[in-house]
């Protein structure tokens, strides 16, 4: 099978991919919104990734999974005061269950904000993974999930085990 090495039982960490947002994300306040990472970096196979109105990792092997996220949220104020993300697993038709990954509300404010979390998960062959954020602030504004270094706004996975 894809991704167990010659009789030891190990596995070599594939599937694995990592994505990214190469440009800023418009995001609504106090809104749950799925971050559309535009730039596949890597992905082994290919395609474990898709971009558009389908986004999501679909892991095509099933197993336990490394998975990192990270939102660089930032506002035209400074007004940030929450900034949340959640890693929304599901079949690719509806959602089956999901991880709030930080919900503590600040109470000062900022202009930018990082949220980055790292978990282990396991996954059907034929489930999907997808990244949403919700920012909140004390005042109206701008925001976005930015985009502005490669490893501003990204999301990778990588298989661990079966």
């Amino acid at each position: 099978p894809v991704g167990v090495t010659g009789g030891t039982g190990l596995v070599n960490n594939i599937p694995a991919m990592e994505v990214n947002l190469t440009s800023s994300q418009v995001l609504t306040h106090d809104t749950w919104m799925r971050i559309d990472f535009n730039n596949v970096v890597y992905s082994n196979p290919a395609g474990l990734y898709t971009t558009g109105n389908n986004n999501g990792f679909f892991p095509e092997v099933a197993g336990k999974y490394w998975i990192s996220c990270g939102v660089h949220f930032q506002n035209s104020g400074n007004n940030l005061r929450q900034c949340v993300l959640n890693l929304a697993i599901g079949n690719g038709s509806s959602e089956n269950h999901s991880m709030t990954l930080d919900n503590v509300p600040h109470t000062i404010t900022y202009s930018r904000m990082y949220n980055n979390y790292s978990a282990i998960v396991e996954l059907s062959a034929t489930e999907k993974l997808q990244v949403f954020a919700l920012a909140y602030s004390s005042a109206s504004g701008t925001f976005n999930a930015s985009g502005q270094t490669q490893s501003s706004t990204h999301f990778s996975a990588f298989r661990i085990g079966v």
